[in-house]
């Protein structure tokens, strides 16, 4: 599959925006602090992953890149076998925060890979940073399960 370089800014946009409001609704619903807090800041961490890839955009094009995100995208960092289950968010604790979590930046990850393969040069490099960002949040987010357990 080819895709435009602007077209995998606006989808890459369009996935972190819906990455923070997918958190945000969980953090709103959620009675425990903890875990609340934890989702507040990964929705903020996506804020800023927004904002970078408006810059991004900008870069490219005068005024940003323009378009219709593809069909889909909204979910790429979400878990969907959790929005099924938000009915219950009221009861959610931090593991079961750091469990959705982890779902979620698996698939961002996932995703940026993706987009950088399908790219080269400074929009390569940009995304495979964006997923080794990701990656980060990843491994902080098993540590943080690592500790939870413990």
């Amino acid at each position: 599959m080819i895709i435009t370089l602007d077209q995998a800014v606006i989808d890459a946009i369009a996935a972190e925006q819906a990455a923070w409001s997918f958190y945000m609704q969980l953090a709103t619903r959620c009675e425990d602090p903890d875990a609340r807090a934890f989702l507040e800041d990964m929705a903020a961490v996506e804020a800023i992953h927004a904002a970078a890839l408006e810059r991004f955009g900008r870069k490219l094009r005068k005024g940003g890149v323009q378009g219709v995100p593809s069909g889909g995208v909204e979910l790429v960092e979400t878990a969907p076998s959790w929005m099924a289950l938000q009915q219950e968010v009221e009861s959610m604790d931090i593991e079961t925060a750091l469990a959705i979590a982890e779902v979620a930046e698996q698939h961002a990850a996932t995703y940026y890979e993706a987009l950088a393969d399908m790219t080269t040069g400074a929009a390569q490099v940009f995304f495979m940073g964006l997923a080794k960002e990701e990656r980060r949040h990843l491994r902080h987010i098993e540590d943080l399960v690592e500790e939870a357990a413990a």
